[in-house]
């Protein structure tokens, strides 16, 4: 996708879309992502529990970044590329099991 940093995204593809079910009793990354270079932004949904997340290691329930329950993860910034995050981030939830609604752009 051809960005124009002057006006901020641009115009997004979407180019794929994993529903990711988190479980409480250990950590778990994408399955589907699209290649790399298709997937360098997205917006998450996260649903059912809270959730924590690292990239450097496996999450647990006590630490790790926390993320609410019904709340959105928007990683849309124009001049930051995700696409190596997606492969790396780890999740575990807070409660029984969580879901993931994840929409990918380029």
């Amino acid at each position: 996708m051809q960005r124009d940093r002057r006006y901020g995204f641009g115009s997004p593809k979407a180019t794929g879309y994993e529903k990711l079910i988190v479980p409480g009793t250990g950590a778990v990354g994408f399955q589907n992502l699209p290649p790399p270079a298709s997937c360098g932004h997205a917006i998450i949904h996260i649903v059912e529990a809270a959730i924590r997340w690292r990239a450097d290691a496996d999450p647990t329930p006590t630490f790790g970044v926390r993320l609410e329950e019904d709340s959105y993860w928007d990683m849309m910034e124009y001049d930051i590329d995700w696409g190596i995050f997606f492969q790396q981030v780890r999740f575990i939830s807070l409660g029984t099991q969580s879901v993931l609604e994840a929409q990918f752009f380029d």
